[in-house]
């Protein structure tokens, strides 16, 4: 029974780890893209 707890706890966390790895990249593509627009309309001004 305890095994059986260990191990859906290992995979809530590999899941987890997954999300926030997927989480991380996307705020990062999202921030770039956030910049990239902010130095063409400096640039343009």
């Amino acid at each position: 029974m305890s095994w059986d707890v260990k191990r859906s706890d290992r995979s809530i966390w590999r899941w987890l780890y997954k999300v926030k790895r997927y989480t991380q990249a996307l705020v990062l593509a999202m921030t770039t893209q956030h910049n990239d627009n902010g130095d063409r309309h400096h640039s343009r001004n």
